[in-house]
Formats: structure tokens, sequence, C-alpha cells
């Protein structure tokens, strides 16, 4: 629950501004933000469990979901394979759309 808060109070503080703070890349080799790429949120504490997911895009944050992570690898629990779903289609949608000067409507 502390961590929830601590969480909570940096999104609040941020005022949606500077969330390079909270969101970085979704895999670890990947070391700079590119538009379009999967970013996890968390404080900056290590072990903590609780993440945000969300899509990097012209700039901003498009959060997709929040998970509990307690195991190293997304691919083996059904919960956040559900995350890295709704990751990547939102990406898929963006690079469409992109094409276009538009975002439309997303259900996930």
């Amino acid at each position: 629950m502390k961590d929830a808060d601590k969480l909570f109070e940096m999104l609040l503080e941020s005022n949606g501004d500077n969330l390079s703070q909270i969101f970085k890349p979704l895999h670890k080799k990947e070391t700079s933000v590119e538009d379009n790429q999967a970013q996890k949120g968390r404080i900056p504490r290590p072990k903590t469990w609780l993440r945000l997911y969300a899509v990097h895009y012209d700039g901003k944050y498009i959060l997709t979901g929040d998970t509990i992570k307690l195991t190293q690898n997304m691919n083996t629990r059904p919960h956040l394979q559900n995350e890295l779903h709704k990751l990547n289609s939102l990406i898929d949608k963006l690079d469409i759309d992109s094409n276009s000067n538009s975002i439309g409507y997303l259900e996930i």
C-alpha cells in the first residue's frame, strides 16, 4: 500500500510533466526513449512490485494498465501477458494512425 501511495503521489506532483522520472523502457536493453515504445513506471526503490505500463508517444505517456509483478519474466503469468498484449495493441494502433495523422478509438 505504501508503494501505491508513493506512486500516486509522484504522479500527482508531476502534474503530467517530467514523467520520465517514473517511466523507463520496458526492456532493459533499450537505453533511449522513442515514440511508440513500451514503458514501465514504478517508484524509484529497488524491489518494488507495483508497475504501471504505458506507451511513450509524442512526448507523452498513454497508460495501458498496471499490475503487481512478482516474477522476473512477463511471459510466464497470464495477467502480465495481458498487459503485454495491451501495450503491443496500442503500439500497433499508433503505428497505423501515425500515417494518417489522427488517432482513433482503441478498445482493448
